[in-house]
């Protein structure tokens, strides 16, 4: 039982940022810190399990979206599409290449509609899969301008003419909308605790893949801080850590013996700290 509290607390006191550290991916981390549902394996049942639940669902972190600048989608492609082909393949594409400029726009202007702009995220990826083999994105080709702020530091933006950063940024969106469903779910429900736990899976897996297969291999030169190996790294480490507190919370809701609870709480620690030095790092 002394081990299991003594973890606890280590979960929920991660450690301050040094006072000259940036503002920006630390910040995030340690705005707010999880705290495991202190005593609730010690036989409590009904609404003070609940009441503890809910007092760490409001712990939890979402990653912020990034904002983009509008891009024209329409204009580049049929400028290209009638250069390049008859006149009777851009009347046939016409209402493909609308909807690929309507549904980027959503994207921008969606807000933070988050259940919304999961859908309008998949579509608009898609798309891009799509497009990307059958249009050279380039300044003598296909000259169209993506502009993207960056979400830990909202005043620097980075602008290329590359679907390369268009696919990295709205992954990171997708990523990050992810994390935000998790964080908004009713956990002290046990139906609300495994899709939050999903959702914070399946955000550390784009921030994975976005570190490994879009920044490693297709995203080169500079990129902003958010998009950096260090940022990745930390998201996917913080949304490893929330999943691994939802076991930890789904186990107190079991009333697990205290040497179970302890190694879940570790674990969270784990990645909590794991993230941190990936935020001090950056």
């Amino acid at each position: 039982a002394a081990a299991a509290a003594a973890t606890g607390a280590a979960v929920g006191g991660a450690s301050p940022a040094p006072a000259d550290q940036p503002e920006g991916a630390t910040l995030l981390l340690t705005a707010v810190a999880w705290r495991a549902p202190g005593g609730a394996w010690r036989g409590r049942k009904g609404a003070a399990a609940a009441a503890a639940s809910r007092r760490g669902s409001r712990n939890m972190l979402a990653v912020p979206l990034k904002e983009g600048r509008p891009a024209h989608w329409s204009e580049a492609l049929r400028n290209y599409v009638k250069r390049e082909y008859p006149r009777e393949v851009l009347e046939k594409h016409s209402t493909s290449i609308q909807l690929l400029s309507t549904t980027r726009d959503k994207l921008i202007n969606s807000g933070n509609s988050h259940a919304t702009n999961l859908k309008i995220l998949e579509d608009y990826l898609v798309m891009l899969g799509q497009v990307e083999p059958r249009f050279p994105i380039s300044e003598n080709k296909v000259a169209i301008t993506f502009t993207w702020y960056d979400a830990l530091r909202p005043t620097k933006k980075i602008s290329m003419q590359a679907i390369a950063l268009e696919r990295a940024a709205v992954l990171f969106n997708y990523g990050a909308t992810l994390s935000h469903q998790g964080m908004v779910q009713e956990r002290s429900e046990l139906t609300g605790l495994k899709k939050a736990l999903n959702f914070f899976q399946r955000a550390a897996g784009v921030f994975n893949y976005l570190r490994e297969e879009i920044l490693s291999k297709t995203l080169t030169g500079p990129v902003t801080t958010d998009l950096s190996s260090e940022a990745l790294e930390m998201f996917e480490s913080l949304m490893l850590a929330q999943a691994q507190a939802c076991f930890y919370e789904k186990a107190t809701m079991d009333r697990l013996k205290p040497h179970i609870l302890s190694k879940l709480a570790a674990r969270a620690a784990a990645w909590y700290e794991q993230a941190l030095n990936c935020a001090r790092s950056g």
